[in-house]
């Protein structure tokens, strides 16, 4: 696990349900979320991947790759994409199936739906963050 964003100065003041609060001074506490390092760790390649297959009912590789230029314009190609996708496979985060001898579908883990979600919370409260400070 880390802890995204403590500040190096504040000492722990409590944990709790995958969150820990940090006191900086007498008025400042920041509650920060527990998220698994996985995540941190994926090249924004495969976090896009990871999208692409949890928006899609068991995607072929094709499918996933129609699905990446649909989205963002870039061309994937068969070399970037597979072993990107055997990595998933490899943290668990991705189940490779076979539907025929040429075909692969690709379905997110129960872990992958838990980290894109852990993942999103954060990403809201960064946002959410911008917000008041502006």
């Amino acid at each position: 696990m880390v802890v995204v964003g403590a500040p190096s100065s504040c000492p722990k003041i409590y944990h709790n349900r995958g969150q820990i609060t940090w006191r900086a001074n007498e008025e400042w506490v920041y509650t920060l979320l527990l998220i698994d390092s996985v995540m941190f760790e994926l090249t924004g390649f495969q976090r896009d991947l990871l999208y692409c297959i949890a928006g899609t009912d068991d995607p072929s590789g094709q499918e996933v790759r129609r699905e990446l230029k649909q989205s963002s314009s870039i061309e994937v190609n068969h070399s970037r994409l597979y072993p990107n996708l055997d990595d998933l496979v490899d943290k668990e985060l991705v189940e490779k199936q076979s539907k025929d001898r040429r075909t692969n579908l690709y379905r997110l883990t129960d872990k992958a739906r838990k980290l894109i979600a852990d993942r999103r919370q954060w990403e809201d409260e960064r946002i959410e963050q911008l917000s008041l400070d502006a």
